[in-house]
């Protein structure tokens, strides 16, 4: 419930879950909330159980061009 609610106040349909380090543990999207709901997840499950746990990254000097073709090779 707590991603839940940071997804619905940021505005931006994500939260970025970190580990005990600070580092990107996973990300947690709406879609990510609605399947798991879906699945017959409660509002108590940890988002460890729902999120993606290999995120698509991109350093943040990373041009344009860049950032596209990543997103193409995606696809």
């Amino acid at each position: 419930s707590e991603a839940i609610r940071h997804i619905d106040s940021a505005g931006c349909q994500l939260a970025i879950i970190l580990d005990a380090e600070g580092r990107l543990a996973g990300l947690v999207s709406d879609g990510d909330v609605r399947r798991a709901i879906l699945r017959g997840c409660g509002l108590d499950t940890p988002a460890s159980q729902v999120m993606t746990t290999n995120p698509t990254t991109a350093l943040a000097t990373a041009s344009k061009e860049e950032l596209l073709a990543l997103m193409r090779r995606k696809v």
